[in-house]
Order: C-alpha cells, then structure tokens, then sequence
C-alpha cells in the first residue's frame, strides 16, 4: 500500500472518529433504490397518461384538423392546445431524465441521447393508448362520479371553448351557411363565403359533426375553413 492511499484512510478514519462521516447501514441504501425506482416507474406511468389524454383529445374534438386551413388554422391549433398539461409534462420529463442519470445504463451517456430514447418512448406508447377505449370510459366515468381534477380535463374535451374555432353538429343550413350546436348546447351561426375551405367525405348534411375554424363575434363565426370529422366516441 502506497502512502497516498495510506494517507486517504487515516483521513477517512479521523473523519468518521469525528462524526463528520455517518456509516448508514446497508438497508439504507437499498431503501433509496427502491423508492427511486418505485419513483421512476410511477412518473414514468404518469408521463404516458398525460401524453395520451392530450393525443385522445386533440383527436376526438378535431382541433387537431385545424392547421389543415393554413397559417390562420396553425394559429388557432397552437393557442387550443393544452399549454398547462404541456408544461407538466416537461417539467415530469426533466425530472425523470435525472433520475434516469442515476441508473447505470444512462451513465456516462449523452444528456440529450437518454432523454430521446425516453421520449420516443413515451410518444409511442402514448399514441397506441390513446387508441384503446381508456379515455373513451374515463370521460363517461367522470359524467356519472367527476373527480375534481380528472373532471375538468375530460371536460375540457367534451366541452371544448376556443378562441375563433367551433365544433358541434349541423341542425339547420341557411342561406348564408348553417347552424350549428356546440357541445355547451349553444347555438352558433356559421357564415360561408366562397373562399370557405369544406372538407368532407360528402355533402355537409344535417346531424354531421364538424369543426368550424374562423374569424368569431358572439355566436357568429366567419368560416374559413370547416371539416367533416366524427363522432365522438
């Protein structure tokens, strides 16, 4: 043994003599593992569910559709999304990428490199729960038994409020457009021009579902753009 390594011992000895190193036992130890791991799994979980509400609901109230109407559409899609929900998820995301440092398969690896890989994962597995009747009985659960928080997200889904976008049903056309009905029950009054952008399968119909994007006054919009889009399940 060198007299280095001999001086590094004594002064770790004197060091716990003096109580300046605290010996923890071994349950310790494994304790923390198991609570940053149980931690990591949990957030993990939530990242995946956050992630697909936001996929399930952008899907199933057509603001997804909205940027198919060109730079006025992208706008609007942009001011819809659920800004508070994202912020959450960067902040989970930051949180996770640290406690994934700590795991020997991260270490020693690009920051930017783990934190891909977990979000490709996140993405893909949230899209494929997105498509599976989760969110479909979470929403109708919250009807009959809301929990407060959960309620108001799947609220906001089912009863969509944008700024200069609409979606609902067709309930009577008229001679500069159609009424329509929104999720709230109102009624608002759509006005089609000849450069209104319509997409849909056929010919609008009374009862179709669609999203309306455009210039909005009270219960008024100016349509630049609408589409057909489906029911919600």
């Amino acid at each position: 043994m060198d007299e280095h390594t001999q001086k590094i011992q004594a002064k770790v000895l004197t060091a716990i003599k003096r109580g300046e190193i605290v010996m923890r036992p071994r349950w310790h130890f494994v304790l923390k593992t198991v609570l940053a791991t149980l931690g990591f799994i949990i957030l993990f979980l939530v990242l995946i569910y956050l992630m697909s509400l936001i996929m399930f609901g952008l899907r199933e109230t057509g603001i997804l559709f909205a940027p198919g109407f060109g730079w006025y559409g992208m706008i609007v899609f942009l001011k819809s999304l659920p800004w508070i929900l994202i912020i959450l998820i960067g902040v989970f995301l930051i949180v996770l990428e640290l406690l994934v440092q700590k795991y020997s398969f991260a270490y020693r690896r690009p920051l930017l490199y783990s934190a891909g890989i977990m979000v490709v994962i996140i993405l893909g597995t949230a899209w494929m729960l997105a498509r599976t009747p989760l969110h479909v009985v979470m929403m109708h659960r919250m009807e009959m038994r809301p929990l407060p928080v959960m309620h108001n997200l799947y609220r906001e889904i089912r009863e969509p409020v944008w700024n200069n976008a609409e979606v609902g049903k067709i309930i009577f056309f008229t001679n500069k457009g159609f009424d329509m009905k929104n999720p709230r029950q109102e009624v608002i009054i759509v006005s089609i021009h000849p450069g209104t952008r319509i997409i849909a399968r056929e010919a609008l119909q009374v009862g179709d579902r669609v999203i309306v994007v455009g210039k909005k006054i009270g219960s008024t919009i100016e349509a630049l753009g609408v589409r057909q889009i489906p029911e919600m399940k």
